[in-house]
């Protein structure tokens, strides 16, 4: 197959990827929330915050069409898909393009509801259901369990790594094309050989906190259809968990794949293009049809009306995607924009995580500039 059109299917893809979960996220955020602000349902069907909806989705359909139609037009053209900056540019832009739309929705929901007075949530009593925790508790002991054998390969491969690396001659392939094949060497250092395991162990780690982290988030269950809501929130839980560790798996086999190449001076298998691609897109399917079968799309149904927790209060929320309450001592929250958890960076232990995560990604842009090319 043509490298070229391997190259813009891939960047296809990236860019669909990008516009589907800002675009719509909204139709997969709390049913209470809009736009990352507290606000009952009922109100949504104004017209005005319908206006403000459909703004937002041409807004962003507009920076999706005109940033991949300029970007694959010209890396078509000027044959520039060896240039990361081509790539990586217009993936930024895109980023902070559809920031500022949501920006700007979120500020004109806020504004509506100061106008509209929108009710707020009252503060009710709390039941804790003990048999529920202990169920949660037991998933989170088994997906604990299963990131015990990935982790185990990526220090093991680490450790191979480690014992082979004097053996290794002065130059080293560090980047393969989308056809695995080598097309960038390096001289040996212990950054350029262990860059892949480093960052294979650093996103394992993350993704599994982010999975343990699920089962400690507060789940509300409606009292009145008990044990049904109960059931469709462990359902859930064990959905967006798999599919967290369906997405962990495909990156181990990948970066697996990266450091055996690095390793035997060769191309990259075939396997790492087919994990690297179809490991995540299984694991955002499955997301996203436990997300309708049993998250806010259809459990919120069996969820309680009346119920209260710190993170409904929208004084708690940066740009309503941001939770930071020191009073609460929850790690991670459900979103109010978007499927998934969130960190609450108001605590200790969520601005530790932050760090690392920050740390991580710094560490992954700048590692790569000491290699020593040739």
């Amino acid at each position: 197959m043509n490298e070229l059109l391997i190259i813009n299917s891939v960047l296809l893809f990236i860019f669909v990827s990008f516009y589907l979960s800002f675009t719509f996220s909204q139709e997969l955020s709390r049913r209470d929330t809009f736009y990352g602000i507290y606000l009952e349902e009922q109100f949504k069907c104004n017209p005005v915050l319908k206006n403000i909806s459909k703004r937002f989705k041409f807004e962003s359909t507009l920076i999706f069409l005109i940033t991949s139609l300029i970007t694959i037009v010209y890396i078509n053209i000027q044959k520039a898909a060896h240039n990361p900056l081509v790539i990586i540019l217009p993936m930024i832009i895109q980023l902070i393009s559809y920031f500022s739309v949501y920006i700007k929705a979120f500020k004109k929901v806020k504004a509506f509801k100061s106008v509209h007075q929108a009710a707020s949530k009252p503060h009710s009593k709390t039941v804790i259901d003990t048999e529920f925790i202990n169920e949660k508790n037991s998933l989170k002991k088994l997906f604990m369990y299963l990131y015990i054998t990935p982790l185990l390969v990526t220090v093991g491969l680490m450790l191979y790594t480690f014992y082979n690396y004097s053996s290794l001659p002065n130059k080293i392939p560090t980047h393969w094309n989308y056809l695995g094949q080598a097309d960038t060497w390096s001289v040996k250092s212990y950054g350029s050989v262990f860059f892949p395991s480093i960052m294979q162990l650093c996103i394992l780690i993350l993704l599994a906190v982010v999975t343990i982290g699920t089962f400690t988030s507060r789940i509300k269950l409606n009292t009145n259809t008990l044990e049904k809501s109960k059931s469709n929130a462990l359902k859930y839980l064990r959905g967006i968990a798999l599919s967290i560790y369906l997405i962990a798996l495909s990156l181990v086999v990948t970066f697996c794949s990266i450091t055996l190449a690095v390793l035997h001076g060769t191309n990259v298998s075939s396997l790492y293009t087919f994990t690297s691609l179809l490991g995540p897109i299984i694991g955002v399917v499955l997301m996203l049809y436990t997300f309708i079968k049993y998250g806010d799309g259809s459990a919120s149904k069996n969820k309680s009306s009346n119920t209260y927790s710190p993170e409904d209060d929208d004084k708690y929320w940066l740009w309503g995607f941001i939770y930071k309450n020191p009073n609460d001592p929850a790690v991670m929250v459900q979103k109010r924009y978007g499927l998934g958890w969130t960190l609450n960076i108001g605590n200790k232990s969520g601005k530790v995580i932050l760090i690392i995560l920050l740390l991580f990604i710094l560490g992954s842009l700048v590692m790569p500039l000491f290699f020593n090319y040739p």
